[in-house]
């Protein structure tokens, strides 16, 4: 394995964050947006830059290789009114030829650190149903499946049903 550093991502990190998650997207069906969907990356990178500055509720953590090009990223994205701000739904990327490393995990267990730091209770996300490699993931850190978001996304013209998985801290 190479060495890996998880840290959490800086203004500098915004353009690596675009090319990585244009990289996810071309790389795996399991990522939210089609490849090539992701056209407008002043707004992404504005948007990106956005999350950085606020960090109360929002948070991106990346995983850099030794040559520090971005291979993982993790997203938290708090609730924006007061009845939900104890609340970040996450979004988790690893590109493939660096799975099965232990990147994904620690970048769950800095985000969890995160969450206690920032009086976050609750850790959400959603997950494709045949993706069971993630979801084996996610049971292993102790998220549950609490429910079934049905027809959810499409991919090349067939509905795919969405788990919903939490984890309270």
């Amino acid at each position: 394995m190479q060495s890996v550093v998880i840290r959490q991502a800086i203004f500098d990190d915004a353009d690596q964050i675009i090319e990585l998650l244009n990289h996810l997207d071309y790389e795996t069906d399991f990522m939210l947006y089609d490849p090539g969907e992701r056209k407008n990356k002043k707004d992404l990178q504005i948007k990106i830059k956005k999350i950085l500055k606020n960090l109360s509720n929002q948070v991106i953590f990346v995983a850099a290789n030794a040559d520090n090009q971005l291979i993982g990223i993790m997203m938290g994205f708090g609730g924006q009114v007061n009845r939900q701000k104890h609340t970040i739904h996450i979004v988790i990327g690893v590109r493939q030829k660096f799975c099965s490393q232990g990147i994904g995990k620690q970048l769950m267990q800095l985000l969890e650190l995160w969450a206690i730091n920032n009086k976050v209770h609750r850790l959400q996300l959603t997950v494709m149903v045949h993706n069971k490699t993630a979801i084996n993931f996610y049971k292993k850190c102790d998220f549950m499946i609490e429910g079934i978001k049905r027809d959810s996304i499409m991919i090349n013209g067939e509905y795919i049903d969405e788990l919903y998985m939490s984890k309270l801290i």
